[in-house]
């Protein structure tokens, strides 16, 4: 191939690669190729395929074709057109001019040692040792070098990446994801619903307007973090970060402590045993990973406990309650909750151990153990509280009792101070057990007249 001018690949994965000194005319064809020009004016097409061109020196012109390219320039004044797929574009020296074409396009300045100054509704960079600007057509996304960047999105949806140095990172509008690197770095995301993560270094983070995320998904210590304070400290590091226009929060791989604020925020806890609380508005809260303890705070609350043994608190409002994985504790609390065990052994109570008057509350629960032996409590006792739940207006729904799992109900009192009555309440045509503490209803164990005191009931 050392003296050809023109080279055609085939419906294979190929490998083009001209050592001579002619100028050179490549062409992918299919399958996922790799091309490599020479010190010439090369022009090199991918065509269709996963492919991998590379300019090397000279001004070279790269096509990348169909599907999701990859485009490296060289140390020449390149011209590196995406096409239709994902492309990824890098120049590696030079003044070059990029077009992603269709699809979502990165440009890289991961090589660059100086400051980048990237705008993508200008569609430009510049730089801080080069007097020229470079073209940014149809480009999506953009990674910075070493330096201190400056990268700024458009009116779509971008991700900024800033990598080392002490970087500026503006969304603008759209949804962004912004990565600021190792440096101090300051996160803007701009209008909409934008992730911001720091990955290291004292890093500012301000969301904008819309629901914004903060994601500490790769710190490795301990992580506090107060929505309401807009701050997050460390237990192995110094220094305190800003959580300005934050709703919503990742933690990491350590055992963090994550708190809402009075809007609607999203919690998730991550990898480790973690403390996550939702305080007031209608919050959505993942234990993720770890033995969690989730609280929901005052409104609607979705919690889900993840892997772990988690407990589950929904306090007030009109909660759903999710314990997913392992033997989990939840607790409902006030307001009309829905309580869902998952695959382990569990311990369902609607109402609230920790309250002397839960019992002269009005609330509907439903308890739903799903596998597992679960414990669907009614009553409780210890040093402070005695008490039977639901007496008065409400009851606890039981919806899928199953004694052959080894599902008990647990009450106050003895079995003397209850009766069982049926009828149709709840669920399908089938009779329910209407449990009964002086007449009133407590609980209603929904599509079954099997449930006997002697065999399904513990008593406290």
């Amino acid at each position: 191939m050392s003296h050809i001018k023109y080279a055609f690949g085939t419906k294979y994965n190929d490998v083009l690669n001209y050592t001579g000194a002619k100028r050179y005319f490549a062409y992918g064809r299919d399958g996922n190729d790799y091309i490599y020009g020479n010190s010439n004016n090369d022009i090199l097409f991918g065509e269709n395929g996963r492919d991998r061109l590379y300019g090397r020196g000279g001004n070279d012109k790269l096509y990348g074709g169909d599907r999701n390219d990859g485009l490296y320039g060289g140390a020449g004044n390149d011209s590196l057109y995406g096409g239709s797929g994902n492309d990824y574009l890098v120049g590696n020296g030079g003044k070059d001019y990029f077009d992603g074409g269709s699809g979502v396009d990165t440009v890289s300045y991961s090589y660059y040692t100086g400051n980048v100054y990237g705008d993508l509704i200008k569609n430009v960079a510049s730089f801080s040792t080069s007097p020229y600007t470079e073209t940014l057509k149809s480009i999506e996304n953009l990674t910075g070098g070493s330096g201190n960047d400056w990268l700024r999105g458009d009116n779509s949806k971008n991700s900024l990446t800033g990598n080392a140095g002490n970087d500026f990172l503006f969304g603008r509008d759209g949804n962004d994801n912004l990565y600021g690197g190792s440096g101090n770095d300051y996160l803007y995301g701009g209008n909409h619903d934008d992730l911001l993560v720091g990955q290291g270094g004292k890093d500012y983070f301000d969301g904008g307007s819309g629901s914004d995320t903060v994601s500490y998904y790769d710190h490795t210590g301990n992580i506090t973090a107060d929505l309401k304070k807009d701050v997050a400290s460390f237990s192995n590091l110094s220094y305190t970060e800003t959580l300005r226009n934050i709703e919503n929060l990742n933690g990491g791989l350590g055992n963090d402590t994550l708190k809402g604020d009075d809007g609607k925020n999203i919690l998730r806890g991550g990898v480790g045993n973690d403390w996550v609380y939702g305080e007031n508005g209608k919050d959505t809260i993942w234990g993720d990973s770890g033995n969690d303890y989730l609280f929901g705070g005052w409104g609607d609350d979705v919690l889900y406990g993840g892997f772990g043994n988690d407990v589950v608190y929904g306090n007030e409002g009109n909660d759903w309650l999710y314990g997913q994985q392992n033997d989990d504790i939840i607790l409902g609390w006030k307001g009309n909750d829905k309580l869902f065990g998952g695959s382990g052994n569990d311990r369902l109570d609607g109402s609230s151990p920790f309250e002397r008057n839960a019992s002269r509350r009005s609330e509907y629960d439903d308890l739903t153990g799903n596998g597992g032996a679960d414990v669907f409590i009614l009553g409780w006792r210890n040093s402070s509280v005695q008490q039977s739940y639901y007496l008065g207006l409400g009851y606890a729904t039981i919806t899928d009792f199953d004694h052959y799992e080894g599902d008990k109900i647990q009450l106050f009192g003895s079995s003397s101070d209850y009766t069982l009555t049926y009828g149709n309440w709840e669920g399908g045509s089938a009779l329910d057990t209407v449990i009964r503490r002086n007449g009133d209803a407590i609980g209603v164990v929904q599509d079954t007249t099997s449930v006997l005191f002697s065999r399904d009931f513990t008593f406290v």
